[in-house]
């Protein structure tokens, strides 16, 4: 018998079978690898965007990658790591409150995006960022999505609609903030807040290679333009109060002249989309609009009425939003969301739950102090000049985190990956086995 079968072409099996293979092995052997990639597919599910959870399963494959390759190398398996006792705590009170509405499926992914998401997320990057290979790599993975999401927003705000991708973004069904660069979060504040974010990381990567080359050039000319386009007041503060802070305590001077010239391009880009009509009707508008901030003052009125009721436990993660609804006067609402993350858990959890994330945040300012010192050119990538950048970051959260609820997985998870990082440098200076609960 003859067979008519067709052999597979050697260098197509090499192609479609046997390179994923080795890609996939080598990832599942060393964690650092997937990593950048599980943290970028964090945002491109957003909560409301119906679709498989191929988010949460990245984050699964990378925990059982991680976990394997601890005891591969029969390193520790879990760190007490004060800096995340805080929100360890406040976790642990969100979920026992949402256990009490078990069949809210909402509830629970939110709940997993605030805090159970950026745990995991620290951990995992408290082990796997032990080396300067492992830290470059997620740099670099930083700058080419913050390539993409510049792009994006460029695009979104020339109307070059054509080349935006994936094609949710301009649905108009799905989130908020159609009219604005939205970007894959679908939200105009997340997608600022991580432009900003990565922008800083960015700012750090080339900065350590001393602002050479056309890309570190492409970086200050075009980010002014898509922090423009988001068209959002609390992006716009953010971003002017983290770089200036940035810009003005550096002590490299390369970095002053970057800045400098990115507010240049700042100021210059603004003066060319204000002489275009409709560009400067939009921006304008923008800016002199009322209307959110009358009806936040409401929310804010409604929310402090309704915090002195249970001022010291809360309402509960499942009835915040439909309790705050009946005390907004002045406005009809299916739900009332509060708009600011500080006041959401103050009513959620009340005085103990704030107190818990505020001390969080403050944990999180506290890191940094022990990374290595800027010696060489041969020191670690990451060092104590990283500290300004750090703080930085946590500032930009806490600012953004005023004027929207931080439900955004991809921003609370970016966070803390990067204080994992920090702590996974710190220890390379000062073990601290102490807080080990397994020994190698």
């Amino acid at each position: 018998m003859i067979s008519t079968a067709r052999q597979i072409p050697a260098g197509v099996a090499r192609l479609l079978v046997v390179w994923p293979s080795k890609a996939a092995l080598a990832m599942l052997i060393n964690p650092s690898l997937l990593f950048p990639i599980s943290l970028a597919a964090l945002a491109f599910f957003p909560p409301d965007y119906v679709a498989p959870p191929f988010d949460r399963l990245m984050l699964g494959v990378l925990c059982v990658a991680t976990f394997w390759h601890m005891l591969l190398t029969r390193s520790a398996v879990l760190f007490l790591e004060p800096v995340v006792v805080p929100l360890a705590l406040l976790a642990l009170i969100s979920i026992a409150s949402a256990a009490t509405a078990p069949y809210e499926q909402q509830a629970w992914s939110l709940l997993a995006a605030k805090y159970v998401v950026p745990l995991v997320m620290f951990f995992v990057a408290r082990y796997v960022f032990r080396d300067d290979k492992a830290v470059q790599r997620f740099f670099i993975a930083g700058n080419i999505l913050l390539a993409y999401l510049v792009f994006t927003a460029i695009a979104s705000l020339t109307g070059a609609d054509s080349v935006v991708f994936p094609h949710f973004i301009l649905d108009e069904s799905i989130g908020r903030h159609t009219d604005r660069a939205r970007g894959p979060f679908i939200q105009a504040v997340a997608n600022g807040t991580a432009l900003t974010m990565l922008a800083l990381l960015a700012w750090y990567y080339w900065k350590r290679r001393h602002f050479r080359g056309v890309l570190a050039a492409l970086f200050a000319a075009t980010l002014p333009f898509a922090i423009v386009a988001t068209l959002t007041r609390a992006v716009w503060l953010a971003f002017a109060c983290s770089f200036a802070l940035v810009t003005l305590n550096s002590k490299d001077r390369a970095a002053r002249r970057v800045g400098v010239f990115g507010a240049s391009v700042a100021m210059i880009g603004l003066a060319l989309l204000l002489a275009v009509p409709s560009f400067r009707r939009t921006i304008v508008e923008r800016a002199e609009e009322s209307g959110p901030v009358e009806f936040r003052l409401a929310v804010y009125r409604g929310a402090g009425a309704m915090f002195q009721e249970r001022p010291l436990l809360g309402s509960g993660t499942n009835s915040s939003a439909t309790q705050l609804r009946d005390h907004v006067q002045g406005y009809r609402l299916e739900s009332a969301p509060v708009h600011n993350t500080y006041l959401e858990v103050a009513l959620e959890h009340g005085l103990i739950g704030l107190a818990l994330y505020v001390s969080s945040l403050v944990m999180l300012l506290r890191l940094g102090r022990r990374l290595p010192k800027q010696s060489s050119p041969s020191s670690p990538f990451l060092t104590d000049e990283f500290l300004l950048i750090w703080r930085a970051l946590v500032l930009v959260f806490f600012i953004n985190s005023l004027f929207v609820i931080m439900n955004y997985q991809y921003i609370n998870a970016l966070l803390f990956s990067v204080a994992g990082m920090i702590r996974a440098q710190e220890a390379r200076v000062s073990p601290t086995p102490a807080y080990s609960l397994a020994h190698r």
